[in-house]
C-alpha cells in the first residue's frame, strides 16, 4: 500500500470513528438522563416520610454513578472495537480504488514500455539516415523513408490497441495467425538491428497457426528477438523453434549470448527486471 492509500485509510477510519463515538456519546447522554429520570420518579413516588425520602436520594446518586460507570466502559468498548471495525470497513471501502490505481499505473508504464521499442527503432533509422545524408541514393532514401512510415503505421496500432486495452468494457476477440507470416513480420522490422551485427535469424521450416491476434504475437517475438540481439555476439545465429503440443505451441528462441546469471533466474519474470551484470553483457 503506498503512502498516499495509507494516508487515506487513516484519514477514513478516523472519520468512521468520529462518526461512531459521536452517535455513541449521544445514545449515552440521553440514556443516562433518561434513566436517571426514571430512577428519580420511581424513588419520589416510593418515598413517604423524610428519612425514606432521604435514602431514596442516596439511592439515587448511588445508581446514577453505577449506569454513569457502565456507560464509560460501554463507549470504551465502542471505542476499541469500533476502530477496529472501522480501519477493516475503510480498508474494504479503498482497496478497489486502490486496485484502480495500481491497474492505472502499470497501464502506463506498460504502453510506456510498448512504445519504447518501435520509437527506438525509429530513432536508429533516421539518425542513420542522417549521419550518412551525403552517400544515400534516392532509392536507399525511400527505403529509410518506408521504413520510418513502418514503424509510425506500427505506432499508431499500438496506440489504437492500448487504447483498447484501456477500456474496462473491452473484450478480447477472436483470432488466428501464421506463425510463419509473424516471424517474417518481426524479422521485417529487426533487420536493421541483425544487420548491425551481422545476425543470422534461423526460422522453422513448418508453420503452424495460433489462435491469437497477430499483431499481439509480433509484439512479443520483436521484444524477446530484440533481447536475443542485444545480446548476441556479432556474426552469430538466433534461432527460432516450435513445438506444437495437443493444445498449446511452445515457442523457443535461442541466441548464442552469455545467457541468464543463475543469480538473476528467480526474478526473470518480475516486471522490467534486469540484471547485475545487464550492462556489461550489452558491450559483450
Amino acid at each position: 500500500m503506498t503512502f498516499s492509500f495509507r494516508k487515506a485509510l487513516l484519514r477514513l477510519t478516523s472519520l468512521y470513528v468520529l462518526i461512531l463515538m459521536t452517535l455513541a456519546l449521544a445514545c449515552s447522554f440521553w440514556l443516562f438522563n433518561v434513566a436517571g429520570r426514571e430512577v428519580r420518579t420511581s424513588l419520589d413516588e416510593a418515598a413517604v416520610d423524610v428519612a425514606v425520602i432521604t435514602g431514596a436520594e442516596e439511592i439515587g446518586d448511588e445508581s446514577n454513578r453505577r449506569l454513569l460507570q457502565s456507560l464509560i466502559f460501554f463507549n470504551l468498548f465502542v471505542f476499541g472495537a469500533g476502530t477496529l471495525a472501522s480501519y477493516v470497513l475503510a480498508k474494504r471501502t479503498l482497496r478497489t480504488i486502490e486496485q484502480n490505481n495500481l491497474a492505472q499505473q502499470e497501464f502506463v508504464t506498460d504502453a510506456s514500455h510498448e512504445l519504447r521499442t518501435p520509437l527506438t527503432a525509429l530513432k536508429t533509422e533516421l539518425q542513420l539516415a542522417q549521419r550518412e545524408a551525403s552517400s544515400l541514393t534516392p532509392s536507399e532514401y525511400a527505403a529509410v523513408i518506408g521504413s520510418a512510415l513502418e514503424e509510425v503505421v506500427r505506432l499508431s496500432t499500438l496506440s489504437e490497441r492500448l487504447l483498447r486495452l484501456s477500456s474496462v468494457r473491452a473484450e478480447p476477440t477472436a483470432a488466428t495467425s501464421s506463425l510463419k507470416d509473424v516471424v517474417s513480420v518481426a524479422r521485417k522490422q529487426l533487420r536493421r538491428s541483425l544487420a548491425a551485427k551481422q545476425l543470422k535469424l534461423a526460422v522453422p521450416k513448418d508453420n503452424v497457426d495460433l489462435h491469437i491476434t497477430q499483431d499481439d504475437l509480433v509484439e512479443i517475438l520483436v521484444i524477446v528477438l530484440d533481447n536475443a540481439i542485444k545480446y548476441s555476439p556479432k556474426s552469430g545465429t538466433i534461432s527460432i523453434r516450435f513445438t506444437k503440443g495437443d493444445e498449446f505451441v511452445l515457442i523457443t528462441v535461442q541466441d548464442q549470448g552469455p545467457g541468464i546469471d543463475p543469480e538473476d533466474l528467480p526474478y526473470i519474470f518480475d516486471r522490467f527486471y534486469r540484471g547485475k551484470n545487464d550492462s556489461q553483457r550489452g558491450m559483450e
